[in-house]
């Protein structure tokens, strides 16, 4: 069995925004983590950076123009192998947003909770 975390929220911004928030460096570097360093193109590794820390690894497998972006993790023990999705719309003037965390049969959220 799979186990998925979906969020939907909205974003009073237009698409284009958030397409740019969640598929740049730059973007990236303004929400997630300041210190974020890579590829963030097509097949792209990113590098989240949080102190002495580390952080993970996302490999780009998606992007489609202000409309998704999907990261698979490939770094970090506990998330190796989850897919991160953002899928974008438009709604009534903002910016639909619909996450998911998808962790794939047979891996764990890293703490085990969602593994049980």
């Amino acid at each position: 069995m799979a186990y998925a975390i979906k969020q939907l929220f909205h974003i009073n911004a237009p698409r284009e925004k958030v397409y740019e928030a969640i598929s740049t460096i730059d973007g990236l570097s303004n929400w997630w983590s300041t210190n974020t360093t890579g590829d963030a193109g097509k097949d792209g590794i990113i590098q989240f950076h949080f102190g002495e820390h580390g952080g993970p690894q996302m490999k780009v497998t998606n992007l489609k123009q202000n409309e998704n972006v999907t990261w698979e993790c490939v770094s970090t023990e506990g998330w190796d192998g989850h897919i991160f999705t953002f899928d974008l719309d438009e709604n009534d003037g903002k910016t639909r947003v619909r996450f998911s965390h998808s962790i794939a049969k047979g891996k764990t959220d890293g703490s085990g909770i969602l593994a049980r």
